[in-house]
């Protein structure tokens, strides 16, 4: 492989990555949940800042706060029309979401994913908060 092509293929995967919303070293896929942002940029879980290359986030079981922004030209959200936004879910181990809008409905959630990477609308793991 000539060196542009490698840097090319490093360049590609550098937005690839998934971080980790936690502590000490990785944990196996089954132990955590895997949390993806469409139309949505996440800032922040549990305190802890993403890297702007991930393509997600990897968090613990249980109760989750993230920082994020909305990119408001996707869809009509509710809550604070500028600035940070919030939002506390519940995460299952083993389990993948995306944060984003149901089209139509405007408000913006965690929603899990099924096998297909579809989310499943009708049940938010959590919703943006107004602060």
């Amino acid at each position: 492989m000539n060196k542009p092509s490698l840097a090319l293929l490093l360049l590609c995967c550098a937005g690839c990555s998934t971080a980790t919303g936690y502590e000490g070293p990785r944990k196996a896929a089954e132990e955590v949940a895997t949390v993806e942002g469409w139309g949505v940029t996440l800032h922040r879980v549990n305190g802890k800042t993403i890297g702007v290359n991930a393509s997600g986030v990897e968090v613990l079981p249980g109760s989750n706060e993230f920082e994020l922004t909305v990119d408001a030209s996707n869809y009509h959200t509710t809550g604070p029309e500028d600035g940070a936004r919030f939002l506390t879910m519940q995460a299952e181990a083993g389990s993948k979401y995306a944060v984003t809008a149901k089209r139509g409905d405007g408000r913006v959630c965690a929603f899990p994913l099924d096998m297909q990477g579809d989310p499943d609308f009708s049940h938010p793991a959590g919703c943006l908060e107004r602060r």
